[in-house]
This record gives C-alpha cells, sequence and structure tokens, in this order.
C-alpha cells in the first residue's frame, strides 16, 4: 500500500512493481509523485505515479510531461 499526501491522503494498492532507473553520477535529480486528473474539472479518475525528473526541482508539482521516467501505480476516484 502506498499512501500519498498532500493535503489529503490517498492510497493504492501496488503488486509486483520494480522502479529501475540507471542514475548518472554527478548529475541531480527529483524522484516524487505525480497525479494525472482525466474526466470535466478533474472529476473523474486520477492516475497517481511515481517519476524522476532530471533536476533538482522543488517545484515541479508533480507535472508527468516533464519527467524522464515515470511508473504508473493505479487509480483512485
Amino acid at each position: 500500500m502506498i499512501n500519498f499526501g498532500g493535503g489529503y491522503y490517498t492510497s493504492v494498492k501496488v503488486e509486483n512493481i520494480v522502479f529501475q532507473f540507471d542514475f548518472e553520477a554527478g548529475k541531480e535529480y527529483t524522484v516524487g509523485r505525480y497525479t494525472e486528473s482525466t474526466g470535466f474539472l478533474g472529476m473523474g479518475k486520477t492516475k497517481v505515479g511515481i517519476a524522476i525528473w532530471d533536476t533538482a526541482m522543488p517545484k515541479l508539482n508533480g507535472d508527468k510531461s516533464k519527467a524522464i521516467k515515470s511508473w504508473e501505480l493505479g487509480e483512485v476516484y
């Protein structure tokens, strides 16, 4: 079970997932969660996952489109 926080908590049950990535020495990365809402005004399912960005930026706001690698963990309503 993976819990995501940020003003609210969402739990996603994840089974049999492998996180693998070759980090390059001397580079800075950010590893964190992302959410991707679907439906009208985000009133549908929300995909949640883990992503890696090739920058050390604390204000990525979980923008998956700028990630260099991501793993979708599931959907919540």
